[in-house]
């Protein structure tokens, strides 16, 4: 059996591998290393990050 699990707070086609969270300035940012989906390598060499306001996480 083969399951496939997405993280709630960023976009279905973002693959971030143990990611961290931080709060700076009431905006929650999140860094991590970057996969691509079906790729042959994992945590390749960019990283990304991505932040929203901490009173609105959808945004």
């Amino acid at each position: 059996m083969r399951k496939q699990v997405f993280n709630p707070f960023l976009p279905s086609n973002e693959y971030v591998p143990d990611p961290e969270a931080h709060v700076f300035d009431d905006r929650l940012h999140i860094f991590g290393s970057h996969d691509i989906f079906g790729g042959d390598d994992y945590c390749l060499g960019d990283y990304v990050c991505w932040s929203a306001p901490v009173n609105d996480l959808s945004d």
